[in-house]
């Protein structure tokens, strides 16, 4: 499948489940509005495509939304801070997913079902070391924890870096 086809079918697959409609405010546009660009609803990445394996164009990863709540949902990408309501743990739990579940479905992308298995195997070896560490350290866990994990347990791999920046 070509990049373009994969971007047209998370789209589709985003739309479909939402019912056509902005899944925060739930405007739904008119049927004449979807002939033409720009296209009236968004099928916005929950999380960042950069911090996600094979870039999250899976539906567990994505919500439809209208201009006003896309720039709503976009606010904590220019600032760090989402708006209220607009958390990337919000908009997860209004498609009924959650960051997990959007990676397990996006390495199925490019992964075979054994080599996801190990993925999360690895991820729950790392989640049991950084709350260790977090208790250690008299912190909460976060990106730094993660990544102090993967290096105190030698995980090199790449989408388990990832990991620990996608989900904070």
């Amino acid at each position: 499948m070509t990049k373009k086809e994969l971007r047209e079918s998370f789209r589709q697959a985003v739309f479909e489940r939402d019912g056509y409609r902005c899944a925060m405010c739930g405007y739904s546009p008119p049927a004449e509005a979807w002939a033409g660009l720009p296209l009236p609803l968004d099928a916005h990445h929950i999380c960042d495509r950069s911090k996600i394996p094979f870039g999250g164009y899976v539906r567990e990863n994505g919500i439809s939304l209208c201009p006003d709540c896309h720039t709503l949902a976009e606010v904590y990408h220019a600032c760090g801070k989402p708006a209220p309501g607009y958390s990337s743990a919000d908009l997860y739990t209004r498609i009924h997913s959650d960051y997990d579940t959007a990676v397990r479905h996006s390495l199925r992308i490019g992964c075979d079902e054994e080599t996801v298995t190990n993925h999360f195997r690895l991820l729950d070896s790392v989640k049991a070391r950084e709350a260790e560490l977090a208790a250690e350290l008299s912190q909460v866990a976060d990106a730094t924890t993660w990544e102090l994990s993967c290096l105190d347990l030698n995980i090199t791999d790449a989408d388990l870096l990832l990991y620990g920046q996608g989900r904070f």
